[in-house]
């Protein structure tokens, strides 16, 4: 018995040490061409590798050790994946009876370059082409385009077809239709993913996904896929985007399109600085979190998603001509809710809410913003937009054209504070002061390498107002009063009515069309206009702003309270001449200069007119008198 103990010990220590040599003592590396081989025609692309093994003590099967996979060649004649080493880890008992099953993939870091054109072509797009055809046995796997013998351009190694020639096994294989696709557990581990995109972020460079980490389990072609994924997108230093759910079953034929799925992706604290390539502002700060829940298949999908930032930072893109660069905003409680479809006859489309708690934009705060929006192909529309800023509250509607970079904007203002925006969003600063409330429409076009076009219309209340640098009224009644046969009655000096550097007023009204450069005012009413003698004056006007040019060309009237316009004829009889028929002086002006500095101009040839009318009739009448 004893002995019987001992010899099974020998056997089992026999067999151990067979186990720890046996990989040391089979040369796998002669069947490098057999393997490329099968492997090169599912690809249609050069393959390589520079060690092969037998593995034992880790599971049966083998590890290929620097393997490489050329790129399409229409995009780079880089690789378009490289990694380390791949593990094959296959059941014994099946290999029994000449049955190969594979339990487990490992790929160590592995480097996948993912390109897109600016045409929208990937350039994996070939191998899912090749890979659909063929599992519909609708192409052969004979590599086609290389002589015998012919050196890979690629990798500089003998092709396959000399290497399939040559081995018997090989020339049998490559007619078979299609492999197998069973694998229990296929791992990526500390991958990385280098993203290149020319059609939608031309400008972005490369992105990065680092860290990746991958599980999917019953990798088969008629059964659901686990998938279990981590990575750092964007270099974040951490492990900031992972992906759970199921994918598949593809199918046979394979049908990638109406592939059913069903997955989570949270994104955690996810730095937005990394992506301003993409973003129309420059984001200086920040981090956003977020859950998105597909289900359905790529040509009938649904998505949900939920975003949201405690404080993002960011920063416009500086103006034309600029001397400083543009003041920093802030986004406070942010929170981003959106759900979405996608069909194989319509691309993605949806509709979602935005809301921000509070913030700055321009050094202007703002609170309480919320925007239900909409979005489809080329297209986003703002169906709603609420917030308190300027001291009142905006609402709004309008649309963004992707393809066409056109826009529509319809804001509508109440008790907005002037002054305060004007000297955040425009260059007239410290122009008007007032309560602004108005209903607005601006469109516009800013296509690539033209000229922009900018048009707009709406009407404005402005009230408890103020115009500052000039005094409509007092300056056209310093003009009347300076004209020669009026100021004598007055007992006036030159210089002496105007004493106020501003036209205040209770309320301003008007309306207007915007083309380009050119303001047409088509009524512009000034009501209870204050003066240092008299209120309620009124003035109306009309005509050109050119913002261009910065000039003004409005042409109107100056009508007088009526107590003010008595009170003035009392003193000269001749101002009688100027009262229309409910006792109101009607002065007619021309208002020039700048939005700054408006320059008044009485229309003398209409005062003189009206003076010598007047004299002419008070000396009909005294000739009459004498006469009878």
């Amino acid at each position: 018995m004893k002995k019987v103990v001992i010899g099974v010990i020998v056997v089992l220590v026999i067999c151990l040490v067979l186990v720890v040599l046996a990989p040391f003592m089979v040369n796998l590396d002669r069947y490098k061409g057999t393997i490329l081989a099968r492997v090169e025609p599912y690809l249609d692309r050069d393959v390589d590798f520079t060690h092969i093994e037998l593995t034992i003590l880790s599971g049966l099967g083998a590890e290929i050790q620097g393997l490489r996979v050329a790129d399409n060649p229409r995009f780079s004649s880089a690789d378009f994946i490289s990694l380390d080493s791949l593990q094959v880890q296959v059941e014994f008992l099946p290999l029994l009876k000449k049955e190969i099953k594979v339990r487990k993939i490992v790929l160590k870091r592995p480097v996948i370059s993912v390109a897109r054109n600016a045409g929208g072509e990937f350039n994996f797009d070939d191998i899912l082409a090749l890979l659909k055809r063929r599992s519909r046995g609708q192409d052969s796997l004979k590599k086609e385009g290389k002589a015998a013998g012919t050196p890979s351009a690629r990798f500089g190694k003998t092709s396959v077809a000399w290497a399939a020639a040559g081995n018997p096994d090989a020339k049998s294989s490559s007619s078979s239709a299609a492999l197998p696709l069973s694998i229990q557990e296929l791992q990526i581990v500390k991958g990385k993913v280098l993203y290149r995109d020319e059609m939608l972020l031309p400008d972005a460079g490369t992105l990065v996904i680092d860290a990746l980490n991958l599980t999917m389990k019953d990798v088969s072609l008629d059964r659901p896929v686990f998938v279990d994924l981590s990575a750092d997108l964007l270099k974040s230093g951490a492990k900031n985007v992972s992906i759970k759910g199921t994918l598949g079953p593809l199918g046979t034929p394979i049908d990638v399109r109406n592939m059913p799925l069903a997955v989570d992706l949270a994104v955690t604290s996810f730095p937005l600085a990394g992506i301003s390539a993409l973003l129309p502002v420059k984001v200086l700060s920040g981090a956003v979190t977020a859950e998105v829940k597909g289900k359905g298949s790529p040509d009938n999908l649904s998505l949900n998603m939920r975003a949201g930032s405690d404080r993002v930072e960011f920063q416009l893109p500086p103006k034309k001509n600029g001397k400083k660069p543009p003041k920093a905003g802030i986004l406070r409680g942010m929170k981003l809710d959106v759900k979405g479809t996608r069909t194989r006859k319509q691309n993605l489309r949806g509709r979602g809410t935005l809301a921000i708690e509070n913030g700055t934009f321009e050094s202007v705060p703002f609170v309480a913003a919320t925007s239900n929006f909409s979005y489809m192909p080329g297209r986003v529309t703002i169906d709603s937009l609420n917030m308190q800023a300027f001291d009142g509250s905006i609402q709004g509607k309008g649309f963004y054209d992707i393809e066409k970079k056109g826009w529509s904007f319809d804001p509508s203002m109440q008790g907005v504070d002037v002054s305060t925006l004007l000297n955040a969003l425009t260059e007239h600063r410290d122009i008007f002061a007032g309560t602004l409330s108005g209903d607005l429409h601006a469109e516009g076009t800013m296509p690539a390498g033209k000229e922009s076009k900018l048009g707009a219309r709406g009407s404005i209340l402005l009230a408890k107002g103020e115009w500052k640098n000039f005094n409509l009224v007092e300056s056209v009644l310093d003009s009347l009063f300076g004209l020669e046969g009026v100021g004598r009655f007055l007992s006036y000096q030159g210089g002496e009515v105007a004493r106020h550097e501003s036209t205040r007023f209770d309320s301003l009204d008007g309306t207007f069309e915007m083309e380009n450069t050119i303001i047409q005012v088509q009524s512009l009413t000034l009501r209870n206009i204050q003066t240092s003698k008299a209120t309620d004056s009124v003035a109306i006007l009309k005509g050109i702003v050119d913002r261009a040019s910065k000039t003004l060309d409005l042409r109107g009237v100056v009508i007088l309270s009526e107590r003010h316009s008595r009170k003035l004829a009392e003193k000269a009889d001749i101002l009688r001449a100027l009262l229309n028929n409910q006792g109101h002086m009607v002065l007619p002006i021309t208002l020039k200069g700048s939005l700054r500095k408006p320059v008044p101009f009485l229309d003398t040839e209409y005062v003189l007119n009206a003076l010598s009318s007047y004299y002419i009739q008070k000396g009909t009448q005294k000739l009459l008198e004498k006469l009878f």
